[in-house]
Order: structure tokens, then sequence, then C-alpha cells
């Protein structure tokens, strides 16, 4: 502190020195002997805050913190209220009202900001002493309230709930899906072998999506969604009934589509599959086009000829193709792609290399 003051002396006009003053002084201020110097502060630093200056960060943490420790704790909760979604997200600035908030019982507020906190923290020390103040057996019942309220949502928005940790796509509904999908898949790849020993057919077709259906559901039924799969009672030998839909989603105004073919089914049929979807439910918004590689082919070569698939499909009519892009997965053993069409449509396709281990 005495350096603070030495530099703010011989620099009087420096906003930087000044700022740093005011928030060192914070760790030598009490509320019960410094009430008054503390709400002078607080001026001072909405003073400092009108001025263009590149010290707002510190300025605001110090504001936030004289609140706090001059026992103004709603006025703390209005002013972090008012700050920026970063600095909101910020652990330094949320740790700080946290405590504060549990100190005073109001465990409701404290929860709100720990689920605000970005997710580069999760793994800090910081965060897990944040988590090991929240009390949580208080707020179960009140935990519980606000769950049956997110299942009560409309089916289209309930999912924007999910923080970006669980699904980084909560703000469209076809992205989301999308990622499930993906996610589901990666993990079905990682088991393999596995998957192969327990496929009498050598990973048939219904073997995986059903593998699949189990995967996705596992995840979506924690909010109320439910992949629904196709009645294979009474099919024919040689596969699916004609016209059945292999997955499917129901909402309350539309439905989303997951088809599912093998890569060695050869270019026609793949063609045909991408095309056939258009004849199920009318009410249609997404659909998901899925190819599971089992093929001594190029890997990536093989997808190329998918794009192209994908370009020269024929379309019906009022389903015409607008444009489609490839999407990066991450993943080298899944390849994405996106094609928007008339009618608000978006079709997905994802290819999945379930022969990488041959």
């Amino acid at each position: 502190y005495n350096k603070f003051e030495i530099l703010n002396r011989n620099n009087p006009e420096n906003l930087k020195y000044k700022s740093y003053k005011l928030y060192v002084q914070t760790y030598l201020w009490t509320s019960k002997e410094n009430k008054k110097e503390i709400r002078n502060s607080i001026n001072t630093i909405s003073d400092y805050l009108k001025e263009d200056n590149n010290e707002k960060e510190i300025l605001l943490f110090t504001k936030l913190k004289l609140y706090i420790q001059n026992e103004q704790i709603e006025d703390a909760l209005y002013f972090y209220q008012t700050l920026n979604k970063d600095l909101r997200s910020d652990i330094d600035f949320a740790s700080l009202i946290i405590e504060a908030l549990v100190t005073k019982n109001d465990n409701q507020n404290a929860f709100k900001i720990y689920n605000e906190i970005n997710p580069c923290f999760f793994n800090t020390k910081q965060y897990k002493e944040i988590s090991k103040l929240l009390p949580s057996n208080l707020l179960v019942n009140t935990l519980q309230s606000e769950y049956l309220q997110i299942l009560g949502m409309p089916s289209e928005t309930r999912f924007c709930i999910l923080p970006g940790i669980i699904n980084q796509h909560n703000y469209d509904i076809g992205l989301y899906f999308f990622n499930e999908i993906k996610h589901a898949l990666n993990k079905i790849l990682k088991k393999i072998d596995l998957v192969e020993k327990i496929s009498e057919n050598h990973l048939s077709e219904d073997n995986i999506s059903d593998l699949l259906e189990l995967e996705i559901n596992g995840r979506l039924s924690m909010i109320g969604y439910k992949l629904e799969n196709q009645d294979r009672s009474g099919k024919s030998e040689t596969g699916k009934n004609a016209g059945e839909i292999d997955l499917e989603i129901n909402l309350e105004d539309f439905s989303i589509i997951i088809e599912a073919v093998r890569y060695s089914s050869g270019t026609t049929k793949r063609k045909e599959h991408i095309e056939k979807t258009f004849n199920y439910d009318p009410s249609k918004r997404y659909i998901y086009n899925l190819i599971y590689f089992d093929s001594n082919e190029d890997f990536n070569s093989s997808w190329n000829k998918v794009l192209q698939e994908i370009k020269n499909a024929n379309y019906p009519t009022g389903y015409e193709l607008i444009a489609s892009e490839e999407i990066n997965s991450n993943n080298n053993g899944i390849k994405m792609a996106m094609s928007t069409h008339n009618n608000k449509l978006t079709y997905y396709h994802i290819m999945a290399n379930f022969f990488y281990t041959k």
C-alpha cells in the first residue's frame, strides 16, 4: 500500500495507480472501523468509471468488494447483475458474491451465479472451493421444483436450459440433436471391439441403430425427450418394412427423423436413402442421415463421394437444395455435413467409420 501511496503522490493524475491503491486498501479496511472511507471509495470509483480508461475491470471488482465489505449485500448483488456477461461468469467476481450470499443464507441466488461460471474454470482449485461453500442439501426441494418446471417447458425450447458443458449447442435444436448423435457415435466407435462381438451379423445396421438409441436416450431422458425406435416385429428377412423410420423424436409441432444406411450398400442405394426420407412424417423439420462406413475403401475419398451424392440427389418439389457445407467434427472417424432446403428444412449427414480397426 505504501508503494502505491508514493506512486500516487508522484503521479496524481495516473488513474492506474489510483485504481490499484483503492484495490489494496480493501484488504486493510474493516466494515466496522472504515464505513465512511468505504462509502467514499465507492463514490470515487463511480467517478473513475465515468472516465475513459483501461482499468475498468479492477475498478468494478474493487467496487463489488467494497459493497460486500460494507455489508451492503443487496447493493452488491444488484451491482453484480449490472456487469456484462464475461465479468459475471468470471470466477473472481462470481466467488466474491457467492461467498457473501452464502453468508447471508441467500443460497438460491448463490446457486444461480455458480451455474453461470464460465466452464473454463471448472477444473480450477478456486471452483472446487466455491463448490464446497454451497449447501446443496438445503436446496433439494427448490431444485426438484425447478426441475419439474423444466420438464413442463415446450419440447422445442426445453433443451436451452442445458449448460454448454453438457451440449455446447444449447441455442439451436437442430444442432443440439446433431451434437447428441455425434457424441453417441463417438462413444460407440470407442467400443468397436465390443460392438463387433455382440453383433451376430458383424455391425448390422439395426445393431448400430439400437446402440445409438440407447446411448442417445441415456442423455435425452434427463430433460424429457425420447428417441422412438421403429417396430421391427414382423419385418421381412431382407430388412425393415418399406416406409419405416429408423429413429424419430416427436416434438409438439414438428418431428426429427434419423435414418441410417450402410456405406457398402452402394451409390444408388445411398442416394435413394437420402431422397426417401422426404416421404416420411410431413411435419419433419430436421433429418439426420447416418452412414455407417463398412468398406475397405479410403474413408476420406468415400466421404467426398457422399458429399457429391448430397448435391446430386433428386429432392422433391418444395424441398429443393439451397446450400450444403461440410462441418468439422474434430474426430478422424466421423465426417459431417449440413444441407439447407426450402420449406425451412435442415438435413444433417454424418458418416462414422466402423471399419477403422480392419
